[in-house]
């Protein structure tokens, strides 16, 4: 009973105390707390307090805070400043500061909005974390890097606009941002971090530019209602499990940069119909497809030396491979695990035929040469493949190409061993090459 009473008579003490004007120092800067609102004056940095709770001496009162005033002259916020003041719903940030600590607004559950002025050129980690109500940010443009956590739980954020000049989004930066509905990365932003965009479930676009070199593990995983992507060329690399859980994804356009495909990269992308993995690719990892039910074709090119255990399980409607490489990959039976190898085609260079019809795992398919279907050319040097195609032509050699409509309209001219038809309607066009005409099928 003596505990019960002390303990109300503390609250009580503590709920009186907040009634009166609280202050004191901290650092070079004095602090004033009355009727809810905290006011930072002075001339000078405002100390770091540490994290999680911190040590801020206004930290006692932080549910009575519902204000943070910080006048001119104070030129840094500390971390974990006004973490955990739960019921903090504006704040105002002068132009003599120029960086904020690690998690200084951390768990602010009450924070509708903000504005960083052009001052600040750093923000912290988890500045904004466990925002559970912030609606509308507006970030320096003169920040470089969004640190990890900046944004991870902020539920109600609709939308963001990452300024030109930041060149790294963080590990989980956008954690779990449910509502935002669209994501433009400005083409400064060189690398994308673990998970930064993860279970964004909202999201339907993404626009990558690029510029952008590196996309981190799990980084745009289980954005449920992600339709499409296009990797730049500028990527060369992509983390495990990038694309997991996208079930709305319906096609993807990967960089001819990449070398490898990571473990889960696009596991349970429930929606994806066809893939054609780009030449350069050497390594596609354990699981990469796997779970995708609606895939029913894939274009293998034959850069590719290694494909990983389980990449295909559960594709079960997949009815096409078509396999660039003249020699078989070595595989495991579990690759095409709970496929119908005995309805599904594979297409593969008319010399490799016989190799493929004895190489284990690959022979259980219905092994066709891959020019079925193609209208010979009479230049017995070059062969262009696949035919019909979903999407990229493929040369050999390298021959200047263009691509007409049956009108004779020319769409497309390019030098090289491929061009992409992956935009086209479906139907029947020319293709010239080296002078020579034949037709192309897109399906």
């Amino acid at each position: 009973m003596k505990k019960i009473i002390l303990t109300l008579l503390i609250t009580t003490v503590l709920n009186m105390a907040n009634l009166f004007a609280q202050g004191g120092e901290t650092g070079p800067l004095t602090w004033n707390l009355e009727d809810g609102i905290l006011t930072i004056s002075g001339e000078g940095e405002m100390p770091d307090y540490g994290y999680p709770l911190g040590d801020a001496p206004w930290r006692m009162y932080g549910e009575s805070i519902h204000t943070v005033v910080i006048e001119t002259g104070v030129t840094t916020i500390g971390s974990s400043a006004f973490s955990f003041c739960r019921n903090l719903t504006s704040v105002a940030i002068p132009e003599s500061v120029t960086s904020i600590g690690d998690y200084a607004f951390c768990e602010c559950r009450g924070l509708l909005s903000i504005t960083i002025p052009d001052g600040v050129t750093s923000i912290g980690d988890g500045i904004f974390s466990f925002c559970t109500s912030l609606t509308s940010v507006i970030l320096s443009n003169n920040i470089t890097k969004i640190g990890s956590s900046a944004f991870r739980y902020c539920w109600f954020l609709t939308s963001i606009i990452i300024p030109d000049g930041v060149t790294d989004i963080d590990d989980m930066a956008f954690h779990n941002c449910s509502a935002l509905t669209s994501i433009i990365i400005p083409n400064s932003v060189t690398t994308i971090g673990d998970m930064a965009f993860t279970s964004c479930s909202t999201v339907t676009s993404i626009t990558l530019f690029d510029g952008l070199t590196t996309i981190g593990n799990g980084a745009f995983a289980s954005c449920k209602n992600l339709t499409s992507i296009t990797i730049p060329n500028s990527v060369t690399y992509i983390g495990d499990e990038t694309f997991t859980y996208c079930t709305k994804l319906t096609s993807i356009t990967l960089s001819n940069n990449i070398t490898n495909i990571g473990s889960s990269t696009f596991t349970n992308c429930t929606s994806l119909t066809s893939i054609i993995i780009p030449n350069g690719v050497k390594k596609i990892e354990a699981s990469a497809f796997s779970d995708c039910t609606k895939l029913t074709s894939v274009t293998i090119p034959q850069s590719v030396t290694s494909i990983g255990g389980g990449v295909f399980t559960n594709c079960r409607k997949l009815t096409l491979i078509t396999n660039l490489n003249p020699v078989p990959v070595e595989i495991s039976s579990s690759v095409f695990y709970d496929v119908d190898q005995s309805v599904c085609i594979l297409q593969v260079p008319a010399n490799a035929v016989p190799a493929y019809k004895n190489a284990f795992v690959w022979k259980n398919f219905i092994v066709e040469d891959i020019e079925v279907g193609i209208e010979p050319i009479e230049a017995d040097v070059v062969k262009i493949y696949p035919n019909p195609t979903t999407g990229k032509v493929y040369t050999q050699p390298a021959s200047n190409m263009k691509v007409y409509d049956l009108k004779g309209t020319l769409s497309q001219e390019t030098f090289g061993n491929q061009i992409d038809l992956s935009d086209y309607p479906q139907g029947v066009y020319l293709l010239q090459v080296n002078g020579r005409l034949s037709k192309v099928i897109k399906q």
